[in-house]
């Protein structure tokens, strides 16, 4: 797996932990909003997270706040996870939460600092 194909996984890992913390946030900062604006979207696949980004300029400051955090916790992870996403799952296609499935599986061997980072509450 050449340095781009890892670069691309690990932001794929990194996006879809964004977008499972926004959904699965216990704050509920963004629930109004995506009542709002994106009632009639179809949950997964990020297809909230695409509805709230095209009403950014809308959002309430808490989504916002939330969602500024969700990205910093994504650099974070993408950090924290690039060598055991090249160690351990360089032969997994990314998407459709396979390189976070494979990390899963390969849950033993992940350096502490991806468990950590993969674990921690928002």
């Amino acid at each position: 797996m050449n340095k781009w194909t890892v670069l691309c996984a690990v932001m794929m890992l990194a996006t879809g932990l964004t977008q499972m913390a926004a959904a699965e946030s216990d704050d509920q900062s963004c629930q109004p909003d995506i009542k709002k604006f994106c009632a009639d979207v179809k949950p997964g696949g990020g297809r909230i997270i695409q509805c709230l980004k095209k009403h950014d300029a809308e959002l309430s400051e808490a989504c916002k706040a939330r969602g500024k955090q969700a990205r910093e916790h994504a650099k974070e992870t993408h950090q924290a996870c690039k060598d055991d996403v090249q160690k351990l799952c360089k032969d997994v296609q990314p998407g459709e939460g396979r390189i976070i499935s494979c990390l899963k599986e390969h849950d033993a061997d992940v350096s502490q600092a991806c468990k950590k980072s993969m674990h921690r509450k928002q």
